[in-house]
């Protein structure tokens, strides 16, 4: 639920939002799907019940729940994908009726390189032998066809019948260099004679390479960071910047848990089962030259149950399978690690053990609008346990070395006490009972489903750091590997793919009918910027249109603990004012703007709130 819940709140968020601002603000009014959005976002606050949400009410509850999310993450990847067709529809600069374009969006507040996968539909007319891809410099883009094949395409149109189209499919991956904050670029696609190995592998500033040896295990390297596989498990990670190695710095543990769905519960001089002793199944996942990939398959045996009766773990055991990939692409300075497994086991908790080697008291943990510092011996434990709450980064420093944990709805951490420098994310937590201080026989407070006995899957990823970088650094990281660019190739000619015979009965009319193209006026080049905000320390969470509907949202808070001076560009939009206001968007104040830019100071914790009035 959690990891859902944040992967849909990002959707929304960080993506569709900021998306739809930028192609209204660009010249495409109207286009704004303003009320599809609110729609979304009441059916996922339906969710974000005290109960609910964190996972502590009925079975039948938690379905529910799933189901809505399922709903939300259609309609929300329905509106992606228009979106981004209607902003490939007007680029063109540069570019020929038959050519083709990848458009890869970035919808956060800071330039971004990524390597992106996207599919590319050529239609089989255009004897697409091989591909040639450009950047909007004209400069020609290293990229690996994955697999290519031939379909019948369906197409589907507002006039026309249901159709296919014969189409040739590369599954493409590149590096999108320099993604503007809050823009795009489109990269240029033609068709030719096939494309030859030389012209695929060109050299890379920023390239993974994963090296395979017998004796030192597998190697995943790029120009920042160095990661080591050995034969036993265990990973070493080397930050080239600062030469320091974080050795063995990945476990997993598992405990028995005697708690219910609202505490977890330690069972006294309970040995953790540790993935240290086993020695995993190791194999290469993926290797080329933009992303290296490293699989490690275990077989982990574990008590089946807790037994209540006896008060003791039962005797009877299972096999869980657990697979961790570890993988690294061209340009990241963190390192992703992927947990896919099969909970077979009930009454138990499950946590990855990243450690770092650090010696700190003290964390630092993203929150809603906040960054916050906690010192592990000053947590009361007496009103909650010793885990805490993240949203996105954690962070262990000492000295000038740091390490930051990334996750993507892994909400719950903590600073082990009794292990030095070693933090916990709970992967799952197994129980089935609502509440343990409940007596009662009655199946209203039972909840097998919550023993969580399904495949389930976790992300985190580790970034290395050195110097004076303050943790808000961590923020933006988290905040994009949350949020992957945006990536989509559509065709110049948006006929291509609207074949089908038309929808009248009379099959001898075999012309087919077209829409006029919305916003023809509006006339867009190979590379598009948004805003952009400067300060250190201001984080934007949301980009979009105002409640009233009559303006637009930029609202961003201050992770510092002093006042922040902030420069807001406006860059390549046409706004006549801008104000200051409230998260209730009701107060107005008007702040001086000059040459398209607004100066600003955010205080010390300040969520600023600013309403954009288009000209």
């Amino acid at each position: 639920l959690k990891r859902k819940n944040s992967m849909l709140q990002n959707l929304l968020e960080n993506c569709l939002e900021p998306l739809y601002t930028w192609m209204e603000l660009s010249g495409m009014k109207g286009v704004y799907p303003a009320g599809h959005l609110d729609y979304l976002w009441k059916m996922l606050i339906r969710n974000h019940a005290h109960d609910s949400i964190c996972g502590c009410s009925t079975d039948r509850v938690h379905r529910h729940m799933e189901d809505r999310f399922l709903s939300i993450e259609e309609m929300g990847r329905e509106l992606q994908r228009r979106g981004m067709k209607q902003l490939a529809a007007h680029v063109t600069e540069g570019v020929e009726k038959d050519d083709y374009l990848i458009v890869v969006f970035n919808a956060l507040e800071q330039s971004r390189t990524e390597v992106v996968d996207v599919i590319v539909d050529i239609v089989a007319e255009d004897y697409p032998a091989g591909l040639n891809i450009t950047s909007p410099d004209g400069e020609k883009v290293p990229f690996l066809i994955k697999k290519e094949y031939s379909l019948g395409k369906s197409v589907f149109t507002a006039i026309n019948l249901p159709g296919t189209v014969d189409t040739k499919r590369y599954e493409i991956r590149l590096l999108a260099e320099n993604i503007p904050a809050f823009g795009y670029v489109a990269y240029r696609v033609q068709t030719g004679e096939k494309t030859k190995l030389d012209e695929k592998f060109v050299c890379l500033e920023n390239t993974a390479v994963i090296v395979s040896s017998e004796k030192q295990g597998y190697c995943l390297e790029n120009d920042y960071l160095k990661a080591v596989v050995q034969p036993s498990g265990k990973i070493n990670l080397l930050h080239k910047e600062s030469g320091h190695c974080y050795e063995d710095v990945l476990t997993v543990q598992e405990v028995a848990d005697l708690g219910d769905v609202y505490n977890f519960i330690p069972l006294e001089n309970d040995v953790p089962v540790d993935i240290a002793g086993l020695k995993p199944e190791i194999t290469v996942e993926e290797s080329d030259i933009f992303t290296g990939r490293v699989r490690m398959h275990y077989e982990v045996t574990l008590p089946a149950a807790y037994d209540f009766e006896h008060q003791k773990r039962s005797e009877e055991t299972i096999t869980m399978p657990l697979t961790i990939f570890v993988g690294l692409k061209a340009g990241d300075t963190h390192l992703e690690l992927n947990f896919k497994f099969e909970n077979r086991a009930k009454d138990h908790r499950m946590r990855a053990l990243i450690r770092s080697g650090l010696i700190s008291d003290v964390t630092t943990a993203s929150a809603p609008y906040d960054l916050i510092s906690r010192n592990k011996w000053e947590i009361d434990t007496q009103i909650c346990t010793e885990t805490e709450h993240t949203s996105g980064s954690v962070t262990i420093s000492q000295g000038n070395e740091a390490l930051s944990v990334l996750n993507r709805g892994v909400y719950g951490f903590e600073n082990l006490q009794k292990e030095q420098g070693t933090l916990a994310f709970t992967l799952v937590r197994a129980n089935g009972v609502i509440s343990g201080g409940v007596v009662s026989d009655d199946d209203a407070w039972k909840v097998p489903e919550n023993q969580c006995l399904r495949e389930l899957e976790c992300d985190l990823a580790l970034m290395p750091w050195q110097g004076e970088r303050p943790a808000e650094e961590a923020v933006l990281a988290a905040k994009a590997f949350q949020n992957p660019l945006m990536v989509q190739c559509e065709p110049v000619d948006s006929h291509k793919f609207m074949g089908g015979r038309p929808a009248v009965q009379d099959t001898e009319i075999a012309e087919f009918f077209y829409q006029d193209p919305e916003y023809a006026d509006v006339k867009l080049e190979r590379r598009g910027c948004g805003l952009l905000l400067e300060g250190q320390g201001l984080q934007v969470t949301a980009w979009k249109k105002s409640h009233d509907k009559t303006g637009y949202i930029l609202r961003f808070f201050n992770a510092k603990e002093e006042p922040v001076d902030g420069i807001l560009h406006l860059g390549r939009f046409a706004i006549a004012k801008v104000w200051k206001t409230n998260l209730k968007e009701t107060a107005r104040k008007e702040l001086e703007m000059k040459n398209n830019t607004v100066c600003l100071t955010a205080r010390a914790k300040e969520i600023v709130t600013l309403f954009l009035e288009a000209k």
